[in-house]
């Protein structure tokens, strides 16, 4: 079982419940949702159990949990112990970190996911049905590549017109440890994370990366070239540290 988002057409209930099991007592709301035909189960980061089903009693739901007691504390266990950033509970764009608001729609295809922004969340909208968390992972990674394709390229025209410096070829990649590269040949490649940037760091990249068709190394005219651009530069390249790439 998995959890899923709320519906945004039929309004949903909510009721706040326990059940003792032999993994110790378990603390968790039920929304009760009409015409769902699944129920559903998600542990939130805050270790809140959720269980979202259509109307059934409150024996019944208490049943579910306790079916499910193992499954739940060892997920709980393993919250407590890797507390770290969620990309499926909040995520970063443009600077700002948003929460996540799921949104279930049985109406649309499996495998399918629309991301957009409302009331300053993150909107996954779509069908839990054969969804895994490794693919809406790889939804979130083609949102963040779509962005950086149409963020990117213009900052890429607008520095290398100022610098004086042409670029060979623009590519995107996903990388964990790079936010850009620059090949012997001129191409500059940049990681589809840039997206989660803020803005003046992006153009940072850019210019960075640009930097590097005329000083092949990080030497003392290398950073003076990039300087001469992005004079705070030193400050960008602190504030990118709290970004997971």
């Amino acid at each position: 079982m998995r959890l899923l988002p709320r519906s945004s057409t039929t309004a949903a209930e909510f009721k706040e419940l326990s059940v003792n099991t032999p993994h110790g007592e378990i603390l968790f709301t039920h929304e009760i949702k009409h015409g769902l035909k699944r129920v559903y189960i998600r542990i939130n980061n805050d270790g809140k159990v959720m269980l979202r089903s259509a109307r059934m009693s409150i024996n019944e739901a208490r049943g579910i949990i306790l079916s499910k007691s193992g499954w739940i504390q060892a997920k709980l266990a393993e919250k407590r112990t890797n507390a770290v950033f969620d990309p499926l509970q909040n995520m970063h764009y443009l600077g700002v970190q948003y929460e996540n608001q799921w949104i279930f729609n049985e109406k649309m295809g499996i495998g399918s996911v629309k991301i957009g922004f409302q009331a300053g969340k993150c909107v996954f909208e779509y069908n839990p049905q054969m969804m895994r968390d490794e693919i809406l992972l790889e939804k979130l990674d083609g949102f963040y590549r779509k962005e950086a394709k149409k963020i990117v390229p213009p900052l890429v025209e607008k520095w290398s017109a100022a610098m004086g410096l042409k670029q060979k070829s623009v590519t995107f990649r996903k990388a964990r440890s790079r936010w850009g590269s620059c090949s012997s040949k001129g191409g500059l490649s940049f990681n589809i994370y840039l997206a989660k940037l803020p803005p003046e760091c992006i153009e940072y990249v850019v210019v960075h990366e640009l930097a590097h068709l005329a000083h092949h190394n990080h030497g003392a005219q290398f950073w003076a070239l990039v300087g001469r651009y992005i004079p705070d530069y030193q400050r960008l390249r602190r504030s990118m540290k709290q970004f997971a790439v």
